[in-house]
């Protein structure tokens, strides 16, 4: 419960500052990138990608694939966050999603992750993927060793 909790919480954020009226127009509105917020510049960038990977020339892909392709973007991102040996959450997420993404494992990882949800796309899709899913579950396993 607390998974498919966090999941559509990851969602709301995916679409948060971007609005489409359903007539070929999508509103972004944003707050300012903050010196003092660790990844602000990654959230000031989220609505960007929010009505990039909304729009007309995404249309062919499901919530799912959008799903894996804005986790691919902000893990990208990452690694251009400055590490800061202060702070634990940029020190480790700043060098463990581009890790990741790195590795190949970005697209069964979105799909793993989605496995609380209601979608049949996932489900199908990880039975299809298992063994990519198994190779992604080893490296973030032996990721620490």
């Amino acid at each position: 419960e607390l998974s498919a909790s966090a999941l559509q919480t990851i969602n709301e954020l995916w679409g948060e500052g971007v609005s489409d009226d359903g007539n070929n127009t999508i509103s972004i509105f944003m707050n300012p990138p903050s010196k003092d917020e660790e990844f602000s510049g990654i959230e000031f960038m989220i609505p960007f990608m929010a009505a990039v990977l909304n729009s007309e020339m995404h249309a062919d892909e499901t919530a799912s694939q959008i799903f894996a392709s804005n986790n691919r973007t902000v893990f990208g991102m990452l690694s251009s966050e400055k590490k800061d040996k202060k702070n634990v959450w940029i020190n480790y997420y700043a060098k463990f999603f581009p890790d990741l993404k790195n590795a190949g494992h970005t697209e069964a990882f979105s799909y793993y992750i989605q496995k609380s949800g209601s979608d049949e796309e996932v489900g199908a899709w990880l039975t299809e993927h298992e063994r990519e899913v198994e190779n992604m579950l080893s490296w973030v396993a032996g990721y620490h060793e």
